[in-house]
């Protein structure tokens, strides 16, 4: 076997699902992943950090993904995909072949990256301040792999999760939003001091925080892993500040294409007619005061 077979090897779904969900998570000069990558599998667990699942939902809630039915084509293109998208970027899909690549039913606030001919095939979803790439379609079943453009999207997954993901990134959080941290067994209550005490339980080496309710920076009292020493709370919305027109508008876990059409519009031309009539006048004003002169 050689060492990339043997790599592979140690990678299984039962080696995963056997390590602490906790340890998972790379801090500073500990070992531990920045990105994981499922094919044609889903963990019992949503992971701790970020990750990118083909054929598979990454057992993240509200998302289904939906098999391919006999009244939809077996081989599918993409229709449209978010070039503007990080995850995306320089990425051309346009020769890319799926087959019975079925379809994504999102949760609410799920981020659509591509769509095929039944629907939403690749998606991105947040869950706790954690990214995650869902696609529909199994990645052999399809000429992707091929592509450069596969290389392309790998590296920019690796860029920007692989960089959250990693012990220096730092998260922030919205008020309303209920915080799940991963700080290991032997505590049984983490408290953060800030604008106001939160106190979380810890279950299952996470500690669970009731909803955030004030912003601010909220600064650990209790030990935890260096990147949980600070929580940042506030008002940042990615979509606040972006003035493009929308290619697509969700709504609920509809996504309805934002299509442009031609409209018939009265056009007046009386300003035309005005300037024409102008000129007409300044020619015979020239005309008359040379006469003047002879």
């Amino acid at each position: 076997m050689n060492r990339w077979g043997a790599q592979a090897g140690d990678h299984d779904p039962e080696k995963y699902e056997d390590q602490d969900p906790a340890s998972l998570r790379r801090s500073e000069g500990d070992e531990g992943f920045d990105l994981i990558v499922f094919d044609d599998y889903t963990p019992t667990v949503v992971p701790v950090v970020s990750s990118v699942s083909f054929a598979g939902t990454a057992a993240l809630p509200g998302l289904e993904r939906k098999p391919t039915t006999t009244s939809e084509p077996q081989t599918q293109v993409l229709l449209n995909w978010r070039r503007e998208h990080a995850l995306l970027r320089y990425v051309a899909l346009d020769d890319v072949l799926l087959v019975e690549p079925g379809r994504l039913a999102l949760p609410q606030g799920a981020v659509v990256l591509a769509t095929g001919q039944a629907g939403p095939v690749m998606a991105e979803v947040n869950v706790q301040g954690t990214r995650h790439v869902v696609a529909s379609f199994p990645i052999l079943k399809t000429n992707w792999p091929m592509q450069v453009s596969f290389a392309v999207f790998m590296s920019n997954c690796l860029e920007v999760l692989g960089l959250e993901g990693s012990g220096s990134a730092g998260k922030w959080y919205q008020p309303g939003q209920v915080v799940s941290l991963p700080v290991g067994d032997g505590k049984d209550l983490v408290v953060y001091e800030g604008p106001v005490r939160l106190e979380g339980r810890v279950q299952a080496a996470e500690a669970v925080f009731p909803m955030l309710e004030r912003v601010g920076l909220y600064q650990a009292s209790t030990a935890v892993p260096r990147r949980w020493q600070q929580l940042a709370v506030n008002l940042l919305d990615e979509k606040e500040s972006d003035l493009r027109p929308a290619t697509q508008l969700q709504v609920g876990t509809t996504t309805a294409q934002a299509l442009a059409q031609d409209t018939t519009i009265r056009r007046e031309i009386w300003p035309i007619l005005a300037w024409i009539a102008l000129g007409f006048l300044l020619i015979e004003w020239v005309v008359y005061t040379r006469r003047m002169y002879l």
